[in-house]
Formats: C-alpha cells, sequence, structure tokens
C-alpha cells in the first residue's frame, strides 16, 4: 500500500466513495501546479524532478528540487489553500522522513503547495524539518505496528462527506 492510501485509511472514512468527475480534475490541475512550481524553481537553478520514488516504489515525491547544498520537497496539492489537511502534513512529513533515511540530504527545505490565486501556485513552508522528519518516522512506524491487526471499517465525518457518493452512508442518510 502507498504512503497516501495508508495515510488516507488512517484519517479518511472507510465507507468514501469519490466522484470520479471530479478526480479527474484534480489530477489535471495537480499536474498543472507541479509544471509551475517546476518551471519557477529551474529559472532559479534548481535541478528539479517529479514523481521521485521514495520507500521502494510505495510512494513518490511530487516533486523534488536540488541546487548545491540545498534539497526541496514539494507535496503538490490541487485543493485551496484554505483546505489544507492533517493528511497533507502527515503524507509531506513521511516523505521527508523517507527521503532523509535513503538519502542523508544536506539542507532540507519542505513545501506543501495548494492552488493560489489564479494560476499561482500557494506555498506553505517548513523551514524546521527535523520536526516534520520525526512525525514522518512516528507515523510510518504506528502503522508498521497496525500491520498485524487489521483496525476494521469505521465512518469519519469530514470535509470529503459533501463529495462523497456513498448512497449507503448512514452520515448522509441522516442528512437528507
Amino acid at each position: 500500500m502507498g504512503v497516501r492510501r495508508t495515510i488516507e485509511k488512517a484519517v479518511r472514512c472507510s465507507f468514501f466513495e469519490p466522484d470520479e468527475g471530479r478526480l479527474w480534475k484534480s489530477a489535471k490541475r495537480h499536474g498543472d501546479i507541479l509544471d509551475v512550481v517546476k518551471q519557477e524553481y529551474e529559472r532559479e537553478g534548481f535541478s528539479c524532478q517529479k514523481e521521485l520514488p521514495v520507500s521502494g516504489g510505495k510512494g513518490s515525491i511530487d516533486l523534488l528540487c536540488i541546487k548545491g547544498e540545498e534539497t526541496y520537497i514539494f507535496e503538490v496539492k490541487s485543493t485551496p489553500y484554505h483546505r489544507l489537511s492533517t493528511s497533507d502534513l502527515i503524507q509531506l512529513a513521511i516523505y521527508v522522513y523517507l527521503y532523509s533515511v535513503e538519502r542523508n540530504p544536506g539542507r532540507l527545505r519542505a513545501f506543501l503547495v495548494y492552488r493560489g490565486q489564479g494560476s499561482k501556485p500557494f506555498y506553505v513552508e517548513f523551514k524546521d524539518t527535523e520536526h516534520l522528519r520525526v512525525l514522518g518516522e512516528s507515523f510510518v512506524e504506528n502503522v508498521g505496528r497496525q500491520r498485524n491487526g487489521s483496525p476494521g471499517a469505521f465512518y469519519i465525518i469530514g470535509d470529503l462527506c459533501v463529495i462523497c457518493t456513498n448512497t449507503k452512508c448512514q452520515f448522509k442518510a441522516g442528512m437528507a
């Protein structure tokens, strides 16, 4: 199971059924934002790589940019910045941890990138990546401990409920 799916399993409703049309639009926006960020940093002299696999291919860093001793990790989201979520932060933290273990970078900075005004990316920067690394390590270790048992399925009421298409959801039935 990949990094994103593992996080979703831990923090999202087990019964969520995504709207495929919205997912397609989201994937396109994600690619557009990713391309803009890559171009911006390449103009600044960084060498950038999209979709860098980590941890044996179980996930990939959206964008990694390196210039001298500086290494930047970008986790790009297609949503507007006011939709920042805990799972976004955990995903970035896991990538910081896995990249640090695999490559032992010099100065590492990490960014969550959201859709800003117009076509401009909105950056949330984390200069102190040591705290992110520890959070990522903690999450990876906890997931490893849970792999032997199954936490079961459970409902989680959250922001995705408004776009969920699961007609059997007890929560949605109560909203009707």
